[in-house]
């Protein structure tokens, strides 16, 4: 059993068995025409709070500590795959191509990852020149690829297709992120402080452009 909640500020906070998510940040902040003010880039953040059951850690594939260093090889580890192929599993359902993970753009992921793990914060990268989709979750001991990205992509229920700026941003833009059709690479970073948990996505080209959703973000 589960309690979700959703609000929108502008610092981060934490707690025990609980999940967050910082929204995608639009690169071009054009949604006066759908009543929102501009802002600077990733001024704005959103966080999904659930109080959740930790899973087992059978069903995780997790086991870095911060602990924060991926491994020094390119090739992606599991988790890595797991979260790309989940990724694609759900592109699919909107006309979206597959993504490539790219070790650099993992690298970049990785970095900030480690970066807001060994700090224990929810903080997005400044001046990022990738799209970005941000989770962590607190109080458990690991996490799946599918769990996150499934997270990110259940925002699904609240987006209205069609709409050139999406006037629940704060509550959509994870998921018009992962199927973003313009995107083409992905980057994953994790790390964990404890039992702590963060997970980096980054986007190239980025999504979440104004006035480009509906070309974007289709139904099918």
């Amino acid at each position: 059993m589960s309690y979700t909640r959703k609000v929108t500020y502008y610092t981060s906070s934490g707690g025990s068995s609980c999940e967050q998510q910082f929204s995608t940040v639009t690169h071009q902040s054009s949604f006066s025409s759908s009543g929102w003010v501009q802002v600077p880039q990733r001024q704005q953040q959103t966080v999904v709070q659930q109080i959740v059951q930790p899973t087992s850690a059978t069903e995780a594939i997790l086991s870095k500590g911060c602990e924060t260093n991926q491994s020094s090889s390119s090739s992606p580890t599991p988790f890595d795959e797991a979260v790309l192929d989940e990724h694609n599993r759900l592109r699919a359902k909107h006309s979206a191509s597959p993504l490539a993970l790219d070790p650099a753009i993992s690298r970049y992921a990785q970095e900030w990852a480690n970066n807001i793990a060994s700090r224990n914060v929810m903080q997005h990268r400044s001046n990022n020149r990738y799209g970005e989709n941000i989770y962590a979750c607190f109080g458990k001991t690991g996490v799946t690829g599918a769990e996150v990205v499934q997270s990110w992509y259940s925002e699904i229920k609240d987006y209205r297709f069609g709409e050139s700026n999406p006037r629940n941003f704060g509550q959509v833009g994870h998921f018009t992120q992962v199927v973003w059709k313009n995107s083409k690479h992905l980057g994953v970073g994790i790390a964990k402080n404890g039992n702590n948990i963060y997970v980096v996505c980054n986007y190239d080209p980025p999504g979440n452009f104004g006035g480009q959703y509906p070309a974007n973000v289709t139904r099918s």
